[in-house]
């Protein structure tokens, strides 16, 4: 199949008595990308109903190993009201799983921590909502491990249990990008990236899979068995803007770029079969309160995650602070049915 090409179910055909569907932005782009002079924070943290003007803000402290190093991923259980990060420590790197209560305090130290893994990766954590088992990107212990993701129970201070390894893609793509699961809220939908190459350049590619066609007790292989699979638009990741987290919420796909200078971030919305809903080049979520946090500090994004209670918000991640003191800031975005 050509990657390069937008695959699209049959009911979007424009057939006699059917019709398009019709996208509406579910972020408030204006507001997000508002300079950072005009946007004080009493505005910024406003509780106005129906906008994306983030409401809330905390901030996160880990137990773990590495404790202090750059946060690399978010993740809720809304059935067992758990949040979940990921962080790495270590050469070759391992995969290091904090657990916090989801409460509504300001700042919150995690529960406990799982102890760090090869078989977890550098980036990239969701919960399967059914199981609550966690999924990662596949870590350097597993040969050509940006084809796959690890499934696998938390657990509290010990070793990940039951590790299933997910094959999700296959050869011709990436052995080393970080796959990034993530899950719909309702389960249904499994999101993961890779990257291939073509006329000298890469593009982050997209594969969404419906997980109510696999029973993973009997298929770990998942690789030819994709909904649908479309590249990301180069604007997200031009030089110097990384890829850095992804969440879905069953309608729209979010991703977030940027590394961790002054520079404003970017953000895309798309739809499941890969149509660009929203493209927001001058992300300025969390600046201010980031320089505020150290005297070389960083801004940099780290993750995504979906919360549909008590109202659906995207949920931001952003490494802040000096090295070997960073901070995980976490905003809350309104999205808009």
């Amino acid at each position: 199949m050509n990657i390069f090409s937008l695959k699209i179910l049959p009911y979007a055909l424009l057939l006699p008595g059917v019709f398009l569907p019709v996208y509406a932005k579910p972020l408030d782009e204006s507001l997000l990308q508002k300079e950072i002079q005009t946007l004080p924070q009493a505005q910024a943290f406003s509780k106005s109903i129906n906008t994306s003007i983030p409401k809330t803000q905390f901030m996160l402290k880990r137990v773990g190993a590495a404790k202090n190093a750059v946060v690399q991923g978010i993740a809720i259980d809304p059935r067992t009201k758990y949040l979940y990060t990921t962080n790495v420590t270590g050469k070759p790197s391992k995969g290091v799983i904090n657990r916090y209560k989801l409460d509504d305090k300001n700042n919150k130290t995690a529960l406990d921590a799982q102890q760090p893994t090869d078989y977890i990766g550098h980036q990239g954590i969701t919960v399967e909502p059914q199981s609550s088992k966690l999924w990662a990107s596949a870590g350097p212990g597993i040969k050509n491990h940006g084809w796959y993701a690890v499934r696998f129970a938390y657990q509290p201070n010990g070793e990940a249990k039951n590790i299933q390894i997910i094959k999700l893609f296959d050869k011709g793509y990436s052995k080393g990008t970080n796959s990034m699961p993530t899950f719909s809220p309702d389960g249904k939908y499994l999101v993961a990236r890779s990257a291939v190459k073509k006329d000298g350049q890469s593009f982050n590619v997209i594969r969404v899979f419906d997980m109510n066609k696999f029973n993973l007790n009997m298929t770990a292989d998942l690789s030819k068995s994709y909904l649908y699979e479309w590249s990301v638009d180069k604007s997200l990741t031009p030089a110097g803007f990384p890829f850095q987290g992804m969440a879905t919420d069953g309608k729209y796909i979010y991703m977030i770029s940027g590394y961790g200078n002054p520079n404003n971030k970017k953000l895309h919305v798309y739809t499941l079969q890969g149509k660009q809903i929203q493209n927001i080049q001058n992300l300025t979520l969390g600046k201010h309160e980031a320089f505020n946090d150290g005297i070389k500090s960083t801004w940099e994004p780290e993750g995504l995650a979906v919360r549909t209670t008590p109202q659906k918000q995207l949920m931001v991640i952003f490494a802040t602070g000096d090295k070997g003191k960073r901070n995980a800031r976490v905003y809350s975005i309104d999205i808009i049915d």
